[in-house]
């Protein structure tokens, strides 16, 4: 009777391991060589119609990362060194340094990532973010103003698990 149960635990366990390949139910990529985690896609509306944004999780081998994708129909140009602006409840805000362009003109895209420091990662994974701002040369002020709860809740779950679990 022992064996038996001991093998079904063995079994049990092994079928768990297989059925989370990466943690966090991350997407994970190669990108140059390293192994990078993404969240999901969230397509987010602006207060301007031409472009769209999606926001994510990502984490790059080295660094938790909010990551901003503009969908653009008009040509968009990021300057290196822009910041954003990221909301919390309690009207607390935190800004983050622009820390890599990735652009795809093919597709009409332009990747923003912005690498949290260590001491920002802590109100990334316990609160929720209510809005973001940014700006771009052709637009001044990007508001994602009253981020959708349910995307902001799965954002911040995001956050939370990569924090605690990557890059330990």
């Amino acid at each position: 009777m022992k064996k038996i149960l001991l093998i079904a635990t063995a079994l049990l366990l092994t079928s768990l391991s297989f059925a989370q390949k990466t943690p966090c139910n991350l997407i994970e990529e190669q990108e140059n060589g390293k192994t990078i985690y993404r969240g999901e896609r969230n397509y987010v509306g602006t207060n301007y119609d031409d472009f769209r944004v999606c926001i994510q999780y990502l984490y790059d081998g080295e660094n938790h990362c909010l990551e901003l994708t503009l969908d653009y129909k008009q040509p968009l140009t990021v300057e290196e060194k822009s910041v954003a602006y990221i909301q919390f409840p309690n009207d607390k805000e935190v800004e983050l340094e622009l820390s890599k362009i990735i652009t795809n003109n093919k597709n009409s895209k332009i990747g923003c990532r912005y690498a949290l420091r260590e001491d920002q990662q802590k109100i990334f994974s316990e609160q929720t973010i209510t809005a973001i701002y940014f700006s771009t040369k052709e637009y001044p002020q990007v508001e994602i103003a009253e981020l959708n709860k349910y995307t902001a809740k799965k954002l911040m779950g995001r956050f939370n698990c990569g924090i605690n679990t990557l890059g330990k």
